[in-house]
């Protein structure tokens, strides 16, 4: 399954500058890993893989490794990824997505998550180590594509399972004025069996 991305990486007239990654073969420059771990992520002509590992950013332990972020525009801009999960029994809260970053205390996450067996789209927000749950939204086990919107001080994240129709997920506030950075997670694995998750198609507009 594949979905319509702008390629143009320059833009003029008062549009917005558009930055897109494939992750074919290799990342592009401008990418830095926050808490990495090297041999838990890769990338190849499938996509960008990266391990979900034991820990979480959310709350006060701050033990999630491996998130992969860039500078993010300022003023209203969007990200948007592509991600395939490993469907193969995957421990509760396993989750993987998109991140609008500002440090490990302060950042909104939109992500797909297990809980008791099921699939959920998950939005949160985290300011200065408080957490705050914005929904949680049954979904199948396929592809997923996820955006994250922001406008002013206004934060959407929506998501589509077929690039036709898109649903909102939730709508919140950003937790800091400034721009920020936007990325990947992938968190909350289990110790001892490896379970990879994919990424495609990474865009900021």
């Amino acid at each position: 399954m594949h979905w319509l991305l702008i390629t143009l990486a320059v833009a003029t007239g008062g549009q917005r500058d558009v930055f897109v990654d494939a992750f074919d073969g290799k990342l592009a420059g401008g990418w830095r890993w926050v808490h990495e771990v090297e041999d838990a992520w890769r990338v190849d002509h499938e996509g960008l893989w990266i391990r979900a590992l034991p820990g979480t950013l959310w709350g006060r332990k701050n033990d999630g490794k491996n998130q992969l972020l860039r500078g993010a525009p300022a003023g209203d801009a969007s990200v948007a990824v592509t991600l395939r999960m490993n469907p193969s029994d995957p421990p509760r809260w396993e989750q993987a997505g998109l991140l609008w970053y500002f440090s490990d205390d302060d950042f909104i996450k939109l992500v797909k998550e297990l809980e008791y067996g099921k699939w959920n789209i998950v939005m949160g927000r985290e300011q200065d180590g408080r957490t705050q749950v914005l929904c949680v939204t049954p979904i199948g086990d396929g592809p997923v594509r996820l955006v994250l919107e922001r406008t002013g001080q206004k934060i959407i994240g929506r998501y589509s399972v077929d690039g036709g129709e898109w649903k909102t997920a939730a709508e919140s506030t950003m937790p800091n004025d400034g721009a920020g950075e936007v990325g990947l997670k992938s968190q909350r694995g289990p110790k001892d069996t490896e379970h990879w998750n994919r990424f495609n198609d990474f865009e900021i507009k």
